[in-house]
């Protein structure tokens, strides 16, 4: 029924949707990324009527492994910084004035 091909999670009620789709593949090769997941509407008109709101997609955090050694190299100090940056918003927060 749905055109993404998912089962149909509960049928008869305006606001019924497909089963999740599998994951879909992460956004970066190398480092982190973000991964979505998707569903639909049995009946989109039927759930535009009724105004439903139920969530048609999820993203959840991923790890992409395809790295070469200067990718390695770039997400080590891309970390780097973000550790200095949450050690420097640490202390700002904690009322250490040293800047």
């Amino acid at each position: 029924m749905g055109s993404m091909g998912g089962e149909i999670q509960s049928g008869g009620h305006p606001c019924a949707v497909t089963q999740w789709n599998p994951w879909g593949s992460c956004s970066k090769q190398c480092g982190q990324g973000i991964k979505r997941r998707r569903r639909e509407f049995i009946d989109p008109r039927a759930a535009q009527s009724y105004s439903c709101n139920d969530k048609l997609y999820e993203d959840a955090l991923c790890e992409g492994n395809n790295c070469n050694d200067q990718d390695q190299v770039r997400v080590y100090k891309q970390a780097a910084k973000l550790q200095n940056y949450l050690y420097l918003m640490r202390s700002v927060m904690l009322g250490n004035s040293w800047l």
